[in-house]
């Protein structure tokens, strides 16, 4: 039996699969990346007023000092869960936690 390599050029999205339960498995990992990636961006922009303004003129590094002593030093010894609950003062966002509309706000 072959076993197909990666195909490095190939973007990533091209490569997952597209229907049945791994599909659905890869979506749910993605959204709750994307929710606590708002999340934590959130936290960061209400703890340093600086990370917004640093993105907008494309310096990223008060972002990055931020996320070294809140994220990265603690990431070792918490599960995600925690780590999110104790970086962001908040469990993971759920949807019910969000505006009438639906949509995830971190601002």
């Amino acid at each position: 039996m072959s076993r197909r390599l990666p195909v490095f050029g190939q973007p990533v999205v091209d490569r997952l699969p597209r229907d049945g339960v791994a599909a659905r498995q890869v979506e749910t990992v993605v959204l709750l990346g994307a929710v606590m990636a708002a999340q934590l961006f959130a936290a960061a922009r209400a703890a340093d007023s600086a990370v917004e303004p640093g993105i907008a003129a494309g310096d990223f590094a008060p972002l990055l000092v931020w996320r070294r002593a809140n994220v990265h030093e603690r990431g070792s010894a918490l599960d995600m869960g925690p780590l999110l609950e104790r970086t962001t003062g908040r469990p993971l966002a759920r949807p019910t936690d969000a505006p009438a509309k639906g949509a995830f706000r971190c601002w």
